[in-house]
């Protein structure tokens, strides 16, 4: 008696190609994986880490994406080091997505990050306001005032939105304010606050 065809895995799967992932060390042609996330939408993923080559490949991607004007391309989300785009199946099939994301890659990426808008954000380092403020100062050997100083002089770079609806992942602090987690997490902080966290 036959045996019956193997059916297809519905589980999250690595698109592992020659066309995925590239073996050139080249901003030009970036390495990336494929991710398929269900059958609406895939991930490409340009790194393991945090950094601003990556963010700024991701960035990159998706305005490429954009330009392009896929029909069934419904959305492109950036994250940290990956674009998710989502798609209709019925519009686009899933195979002609991936050809499409493998000519823009081979075709290279830019190399430099494009211009985006500068938002300044009012901040109050009051004690109110900054509970964790004398103990950041405190594990960094710097006065709380310079502590200030060297937060509030940076243009931070936004990776990413998530969590919440326009909560911004935004990098990166000078090495000396990089700290480790607390051991007991502070509680109450107050609404709309923002916080420093390690990677």
């Amino acid at each position: 008696m036959p045996k019956p065809p193997k059916r297809k895995s519905r589980a999250p799967q690595l698109h592992d190609t020659a066309a995925s992932e590239c073996n050139l060390p080249d901003f030009s042609a970036p390495k990336y994986k494929l991710l398929h996330l269900g059958d609406t939408a895939l991930a490409v993923e340009l790194g393991d880490g945090i950094d601003r080559a990556v963010s700024a490949q991701v960035l990159a991607l998706g305005r490429r994406l954009k330009q392009k004007c896929l029909d069934g391309v419904t959305e492109s989300v950036p994250t940290l080091r990956s674009l998710m785009v989502c798609y209709d199946p019925l519009v686009l099939p899933a195979a002609a997505l991936v050809a499409h994301i493998d000519e823009l890659m081979q075709g290279g990426l830019e190399g430099s990050e494009a211009s985006g808008r500068c938002w300044s954000l009012p901040v109050c380092y009051d004690s109110a306001f900054a509970p964790d403020l004398e103990h950041a100062a405190a594990r960094t050997g710097l006065s709380a005032a310079q502590v200030i100083e060297r937060h509030s002089a940076l243009t931070y770079h936004v990776y990413m939105l998530g969590f919440l609806p326009g909560q911004a992942y935004m990098g990166d602090l000078p090495p000396e304010l990089v700290l480790p987690r607390r051991e007991s997490p502070a509680c109450g902080y107050p609404r709309g606050h923002s916080q420093s966290r390690p990677r």
